[in-house]
């Protein structure tokens, strides 16, 4: 058993620590470590007003923090996780379409997270964020060094009813390429260009790092055949992915604001759009249909009404309806719900009330 603070070592670490581990055991030699003081004096080198300028460009507008849990939340509640499997030949055309769109299964994961994060806050300019590996190439045996290196960055998605799934992850590309060499910058201080205290509550992570060279380690009869990890972050909902013949998904949650049903749908709608997304690039993403059979039952119940029957001629507006029935019949009952009862008159003055507020 292995327990470690995320601020020594990230992902990509732990499978060569595994293999030191197994070399020290056995008494192997140990290559010389790669000094982590490469990777600081790399950060310390960087240009930062380039930075702060390609990350102020792309957020240049946005005007609305992201946050599903909204913005009073501040402590995080009790963590609960649920995994999840994408099928072989879903895995296999999310590849296809990567590579006919001239992008990654990241950023194809990614575009469909986007759209997940607008349907559960309602906007159309989302920002959630993105773990990077933080190790570039130009630093000597970044590879093999041990450390925390990853940073989280804003990834947004910009989404409108004309949007098609072609169209997304060209902008995502676009943004990716733009701030590639900007993914050092520390998030506090994207904060601070982006002039919000937090920009988004969501976490997108893709787990590309070299594993497997851990689950093949072996020496004088011990093999490790298999290894499972347990972390939790402080996002109120959070998506892990591990790439694979079939992809391995984990989302990490709230419990004081999902529960595992509402999980599990969340699960299903990540599905569904995945499969609308490869089965047709160009089909607006508004079109995509998120509901299932039970929900779509539950709205046309919803429809069960009498109807008004109005010629275009005499046709008026369903606030100039509400106005005459409110005159006609003040104290009947309009609205009923969860044992309380509104009159005509008071759902009136009520609704007055609230609109004169939001103006305000």
């Amino acid at each position: 058993v292995l327990t470690s603070h995320h601020i020594v070592i990230d992902g990509w670490s732990l499978p060569i620590l595994l293999q030191e581990i197994f070399a020290g055991y056995f008494g192997q030699p140990l290559p010389a470590a790669v000094p982590y003081r490469r990777f600081v004096e790399w950060l310390a080198g960087r240009d930062v007003d380039a930075a702060r300028a390609a990350w102020g460009e792309l957020l240049a507008g946005f005007d609305t923090p992201t946050l599903v849990a909204g913005a009073q939340r501040t402590e995080p509640g009790p963590r609960g996780s649920l995994a999840h499997r994408v099928d072989e030949r879903t895995t296999a055309a999310l590849a296809e379409l990567a590579r006919s769109q001239h992008t990654t299964v990241s950023t194809v994961l990614q575009a469909a997270w986007a759209q997940l994060v607008a349907l559960l806050t309602g906007q159309r300019d989302v920002v959630f964020g993105a773990v990077v590996s933080g190790r570039p190439d130009e630093i000597a045996g970044v590879d093999s060094m041990i450390g925390l290196l990853i940073n989280t960055i804003p990834v947004r998605a910009t989404l409108n009813p004309s949007t098609t799934t072609a169209d997304l992850l060209g902008r995502l590309q676009r943004a990716h390429s733009e701030t590639l060499e900007h993914q050092h910058l520390a998030l506090p201080e994207i904060h601070r260009i982006a002039g919000f205290d937090q920009l988004f509550d969501t976490l997108f992570v893709f787990e590309n790092y070299p594993v497997g060279a851990a689950a093949e380690l072996s020496a004088e009869g011990l093999t490790l055949t298999d290894f499972s990890s347990r972390e939790f972050t402080h996002y109120p909902l959070a998506l892990q992915v591990e790439p694979g013949r079939e992809l391995g998904m984990r989302i990490e949650y709230d419990t004081e604001l999902f529960d595992a049903a509402a999980v599990e749908g969340l699960i299903a709608r990540f599905e569904r759009l995945l499969t609308a997304m490869v089965t047709d690039p160009h089909r607006p993403v508004s079109n995509i249909d998120l509901l299932t059979g039970a929900e779509w039952e539950r709205l046309a119940g919803w429809g069960n009404g009498q109807m008004v029957e109005a010629s275009v001629a005499q046709a008026e507006s369903i606030p100039a309806r509400f106005a005459e029935q409110v005159a006609r019949t003040p104290d009947a009952v309009a609205v009923t719900c969860a044992g309380r009862s509104l009159t005509y008159r008071e759902l009136d003055e009520t609704s007055n009330r609230l609109a004169h507020w939001l103006v305000a």
